[in-house]
């Protein structure tokens, strides 16, 4: 059963991975190909007190064998600078957030292996902040504020919210996501609950949408 649901979150995840490196894959303009990297990704997965330990390991095998997926792969070769940044991170309340894998240029299969072995074997840091909340919103600033620590070009900029939860601590999630759209980011959101609020705020996360369970 957990194979079966790890190997359904790895589908999930690569559907939104794939999605963003193949929108770059079709756009090999000129302005594109002077780029340093074709997407500076963020992945960033729900830590706080509504996850249990087992949907914890969920989405951290979820996002690495997403990374490791043929079609991942195949994307990202086929970008016009064949090479992506990846961050990830885990999230909670305000002010609550551990980067587990700093900023890393994939451009091979070994290098993506050793991002996808991080992610795998990430030892969350004692909790600080207010770890017993849910803010997504603060999970988006904190990866905008990541994305503008990245050091490199990129064409486009994700961020890929993994969570179980309602926006229930920090600022207003509107006001977060019009920061991120502001400066050019993609927010992908994924989530497993059903619940009116999430899907509320998943429309403000990704409007158009569709929830994936």
């Amino acid at each position: 059963m957990a194979e079966t649901r790890s190997a359904r979150a790895a589908a999930r995840a690569s559907g939104c991975i794939v999605g963003a490196v193949m929108a770059m894959a079709f756009s090999g303009d000129a302005a594109a190909r002077d780029r340093r990297v074709d997407i500076a990704l963020v992945l960033a997965a729900d830590v706080s007190s509504s996850i249990t330990r087992e949907e914890l390991l969920l989405q951290r095998e979820g996002y690495a064998d997403a990374l490791l997926s043929p079609s991942v792969l195949e994307a990202i070769r086929e970008g016009p600078e064949g090479r992506v940044a990846i961050a990830y991170i885990e999230w909670s309340g305000e002010a609550a957030a551990a980067v587990g894998v700093s900023w890393t240029t994939v451009d091979t299969v070994e290098t993506m292996k050793g991002v996808a072995e991080r992610i795998r074997s990430f030892v969350s840091p004692p909790p600080k902040g207010r770890t017993g909340r849910t803010s997504i919103s603060y999970a988006l600033r904190f990866s905008v504020w990541l994305l503008d620590q990245f050091q490199q070009r990129a064409t486009r900029r994700v961020i890929d919210v993994s969570g179980d939860g309602v926006n229930n601590d920090g600022g207003s999630l509107a006001i977060a996501r019009a920061i991120a759209m502001r400066g050019g980011i993609t927010i992908n959101g994924l989530h497993r609950r059903r619940h009116q609020r999430w899907r509320n705020d998943r429309r403000l996360l990704c409007p158009g949408s569709h929830r994936r369970t």
